[in-house]
């Protein structure tokens, strides 16, 4: 069983940018006939003493885990992030793995495209009805051009709409290293 993951944290961390060990430990159950779609659960700081359960979300249609998978991620807070300009060690700000930035419709920066899929996955929590389609919203908006992706269609909408005072609380992104 395959499952796809570039992962968005949806609980703040006590963790400093850097890097981690990761562990993907299971689905919730919803799909979408092909792929199993987020909440995810998986462990962080995976074989250490300081491991702990974490709810993780796919934001990249692109890149596949399986049950049990380890990995290095990088860690960054997004605040920090925003504030600072630099997004160098996510998947989709990192100029040199996101070469088509600009051409995504729906984020005009890597900021607000972040912010973006910040607020679709605060969603989840409040709709669990609407896995599915909020995935789909996550992955088009990550993925535009990815024509598995999906649609954003109500979800996508609402979340690019968001003005600009909109602050959500810190959160961290995971990419594979």
């Amino acid at each position: 069983m395959w499952i796809l993951a570039t992962l968005i944290f949806i609980m703040p961390l006590a963790h400093a940018d850097g890097t981690t060990t990761m562990q993907f430990t299971g689905v919730n159950g919803a799909n979408n006939g092909v792929y199993y779609v987020s909440p995810y659960t998986g462990t962080m700081n995976y074989g250490t003493s300081g491991a702990v359960s974490v709810v993780l979300f796919c934001d990249d249609i692109n890149n596949e885990v399986s049950m049990a998978q380890v990995w290095t991620a990088n860690v960054t807070s997004l605040a920090t992030a925003a504030s600072s300009g630099n997004f160098n060690n996510t998947r989709y700000g990192n100029p040199l793995v996101n070469t088509s930035l600009g051409a995504n419709p729906y984020g005009s920066s890597v900021t607000v495209l972040y912010e973006e899929a910040a607020w679709l996955v605060t969603q989840f929590g409040s709709h669990p009805g609407d896995y599915v389609s909020l995935q789909y919203a996550l992955w088009n908006l990550m993925s535009p051009t990815n024509g598995s992706a999906g649609s954003l269609a109500l979800w996508g909408a609402m979340g690019s709409r968001l003005d600009s005072g909109w602050a959500w609380p810190p959160r961290a992104t995971r990419t594979s290293t």
